[in-house]
């Protein structure tokens, strides 16, 4: 069942639902092998500078995968923007953060923390996953 979420990201409201378990599937898989994963645990959370360079290190072909599956469902549009009056309506794209597309990578790295947040119940209480992905 997808769970509503709800980010700020620069002067911005960002807002929807995680995907679906089977993208989420995918997600894991992808995060992990790219080194992804260590920066996403919200119990010892990275920094935002720590989150846009974990995702551009990633090859940037799993890092549009990863967009595909974090912000949308098929043809459905899982995260969309404020307009300025309080409605979740504009779908989100690269063409949305000229001049600031670090935010773009930071709504993609904060939204796959919602949607794998479920992977670090796994570590005991006092635990964190190593920084070098490993």
């Amino acid at each position: 069942m997808a769970r509503s979420i709800s980010l700020q990201i620069g002067n911005a409201q960002y807002g929807g639902a995680t995907a679906p378990a089977k993208a989420q599937e995918e997600m894991l898989h992808l995060a992990v092998n790219v080194g992804l994963i260590s920066y996403l645990n919200d119990k010892t959370p990275s920094s935002d500078a720590e989150l846009v360079f974990a995702l551009l290190r990633a090859p940037f072909d799993a890092v549009q995968r990863l967009t595909t599956l974090a912000l949308r469902n098929g043809a459905d549009e899982l995260i969309k923007r404020d307009d300025g009056q309080g409605n979740l309506i504009l779908p989100i794209g690269p063409n949305l953060f000229q001049d600031n597309i670090q935010f773009y990578y930071l709504l993609v790295a904060k939204v796959l923390r919602e949607n794998l947040k479920g992977f670090f119940e796994l570590l005991p209480p006092g635990e964190e996953e190593p920084k070098d992905g490993a």
